[in-house]
C-alpha cells in the first residue's frame, strides 16, 4: 500500500485520492497558507486520531468529508465550512473555537451548502453558534453532544434547510438550543435540546414537530411569528412555560409531557397562548 505524507491539511487534501483516509499522525499546528479545501467531487476521510490539530484556517468542504477519531480540532472562530453541494459527516472528536462574534463565520460547523451535515458522534463546543445553517442543505443530528457556551447552539437562518435530531444533546448555556429562523422545520424524533432561555424559538412562520425526546429550558417552546407546532410525543418542559405561542400560529398536541415546574415568584403555565389556534389530540399528559 502506498502511504504518502503531508505538511499540511490543504496538501494532503488537494493530492489524495478520492477515497483516501488521511490520518493527523501528530499533536500540531497546520501552517496552511490557504484554506484546506475538498473539491466537488471528491470523497475524503480525516481521521484525527488520538492528536490535537490546532488550526487558524477551517476545513471548506465542497464534497464529501468524514471526520472522526478520538482526538481534537482546536480552531480560531470556525472548523468547517460545508459549501457548494458538500456533505459533511463527523462521526467521532472533539472540536472547538476559541473566538466569539456575529454570524455565520463563528460557528463551529456552518452549513452553507445544498448537501448535508451529518452528526452522528463526537463533541462540539463553541463559545458562539456551535452549527449555523444557512443554506438549503439538511442538518441530522443522531448522536453527539453540541455545546454552546456564548450563544445558541443551532441557528437556523431564513435561507437553511430543516434540522432532524435523532439522537444526542444540544445545549445552550447562555441562549436557545436551536432558533429556527424561517421556513423551515425543526424535527426532534430522540434527544435533548436545552437552552438557557428556550429549548426551541421558532420565528418567521417555521414548524416545530416533536416527537419524542427532551425539549426543555426557562421556556421549552417558544414561536412568536405565526408558526407551527405540533408535539406527538416526548417531553416539553420549562420553568415559566412548556409552550408559549405569542402569534397567530398552530399547536396541535396528540401526545407527549407538557410541563411547567414554575420557580420562586414564578407561575409556570404549561401551554400559554395568546392567539392562535390549540387542538389537544389523544393526550393524557399534557
Amino acid at each position: 500500500t502506498l502511504v504518502n505524507y503531508y505538511a499540511t491539511l490543504q496538501n494532503a487534501f488537494a493530492n489524495a485520492t478520492s477515497g483516501n483516509t488521511i490520518k493527523v499522525l501528530k499533536t500540531l499546528t497546520d501552517e496552511s497558507t490557504a484554506t484546506p479545501t475538498v473539491p466537488s467531487g471528491k470523497t475524503l476521510s480525516l481521521d484525527l486520531q488520538s492528536y490535537t490539530l490546532t488550526t487558524s484556517r477551517y476545513i471548506e468542504n465542497n464534497g464529501n468529508l468524514t471526520i472522526g477519531g478520538t482526538g481534537t480540532m482546536a480552531a480560531t472562530s470556525r472548523c468547517v465550512l460545508n459549501n457548494g453541494s458538500g456533505t459533511l459527516t463527523i462521526n467521532g472528536g472533539t472540536y472547538t473555537t476559541s473566538t466569539s462574534g456575529s454570524g455565520d463565520a463563528y460557528a463551529v460547523i456552518t452549513q452553507a451548502s445544498t448537501g448535508a451535515v451529518n452528526i452522528s458522534g463526537g463533541t462540539l463546543t463553541g463559545c458562539d453558534l456551535v452549527i449555523a445553517d444557512s443554506a438549503s442543505g439538511n442538518v441530522s443530528i443522531t448522536g453527539g453532544a453540541l455545546t454552546s457556551t456564548g450563544d445558541n447552539a443551532i441557528y437556523v437562518y431564513s435561507t437553511g434547510g430543516n434540522v432532524t435530531v435523532n439522537g444526542g444533546s444540544i445545549t445552550s448555556n447562555n441562549n436557545a438550543g436551536i432558533v429556527n429562523y424561517g421556513t423551515n422545520t425543526v424535527t426532534v424524533s430522540s434527544g435533548s435540546v436545552q437552552g438557557s432561555s428556550t429549548g426551541i424559538t421558532n420565528k418567521a412562520g417555521g414548524t416545530v414537530s416533536v416527537a419524542g425526546g427532551t425539549v426543555s429550558g426557562n421556556g421549552g417552546i417558544y414561536d412568536d411569528a405565526s408558526g407551527t407546532i405540533t408535539v406527538s410525543g416526548g417531553t416539553i418542559s420549562g420553568v415559566s412555560y412548556g409552550i408559549d405561542s405569542e402569534s397567530s400560529g398552530t399547536v396541535t398536541i396528540t401526545g407527549g409531557s407538557i410541563q411547567a415546574t414554575g420557580g420562586e415568584n414564578i407561575t409556570g403555565n404549561a401551554i400559554y397562548i395568546t392567539s392562535g389556534t390549540v387542538t389537544l389530540g389523544n393526550n393524557s399528559d399534557a
